[in-house]
């Protein structure tokens, strides 16, 4: 069972791209006890879209979704976080998504690279890993990395300002 470093997802981009992310770059799973193995579930049973007097919304059903292209790297949904609204400005590539979110030991940044890539969006991410007493600081613009920092403190529970948080 790995340690999780986990903290904030901010994803920026065109009103398109960004729901190229969501339907592509996004999955869920369930676990099949009698089969042994996760399932990839279809994207009808997590994800909801529809248009409203506010723009397009998506909703999403599930707890956490798998991005697609990284190692154990999720999105956790909860009531603040599983809907939102596009509006304004479709073409603005400042159109921002935050979510909560987790990967495996780390942040991999050469993966958030490859996915700025493929999607054409930007990606900011902030981790806490507890157990390992880090903080992990990642900015991909444009398919470039242009913050990469670890960050470790002197006193862990007195300097940090999430010293519970990941681990």
């Amino acid at each position: 069972m790995p340690n999780w470093c986990a903290g904030s997802l901010r994803i920026r981009g065109p009103v398109e791209n960004l729901k190229k992310f969501i339907t592509e770059g996004l999955n869920a799973y369930k676990w099949e006890c009698i089969q042994m193995k996760e399932v990839k579930l279809e994207r009808s049973k997590w994800l909801e879209t529809g248009e409203d007097g506010l723009g397009e919304w998506f909703c999403f059903k599930a707890n956490s979704l798998y991005i697609e292209g990284t190692n154990s790297a999720f999105i956790k949904t909860n009531r603040n976080n599983s809907q939102f609204h596009y509006w304004g400005d479709v073409e603005d590539s400042n159109n921002t998504i935050i979510f909560d979110f987790q990967q495996a030991w780390n942040i991999r940044e050469e993966e958030w690279v490859e996915l700025s890539c493929k999607y054409g969006i930007n990606f900011r991410l902030y981790g806490f890993e507890c157990g390992g007493e880090f903080c992990r600081e990642v900015e991909v613009l444009d398919g470039k990395l242009t913050i990469d920092k670890t960050i470790r403190y002197n006193d862990w529970d007195w300097e940090c300002p999430m010293p519970m948080m990941g681990g």
